[in-house]
């Protein structure tokens, strides 16, 4: 069976950017959540958990088998260890069926020190 590489636009350019290179120009990398880690979310209308796909410091990758529109925001409360995370959120890209990615617009600065924290012994 033959994969294509996936694609994404470059917004800024119009050009065509390969999944790797999108990833590699994010301001900051997402990483690998622990299994079972979860996110709380809501906006006007619903209120849901879902499991973490990826997580970083900019946003993460709600799983759900039914994503918001682009530009939604939501808020947020993730599971790390403590008081969890909370934040909002604006959705960014969508994957029909699967979940969506979606970027934190505000948070706090002892949500951001507990994030940062979580994020980086991922990475480690």
């Amino acid at each position: 069976m033959f994969f294509a590489p996936q694609l994404c636009e470059d917004t800024i350019t119009g050009g065509i950017l390969s999944m790797a290179d999108y990833t590699a120009s994010r301001r900051y990398p997402r990483v690998k959540p622990p299994a079972g880690l979860v996110v709380a979310w809501q906006n006007a209308n619903r209120r849901l958990t879902s499991y973490v796909g990826l997580l970083g410091l900019g946003g993460l990758f709600i799983r759900t088998k039914e994503p918001l529109p682009i530009g939604s925001v939501i808020q947020i409360l993730i599971a790390v260890p403590g008081d969890g995370v909370r934040a909002r959120a604006e959705v960014r890209d969508v994957r029909p069926n699967e979940g969506m990615g979606v970027g934190i617009v505000s948070m706090g600065q002892e949500d951001r020190q507990r994030l940062s924290k979580f994020v980086s012994g991922l990475a480690a």
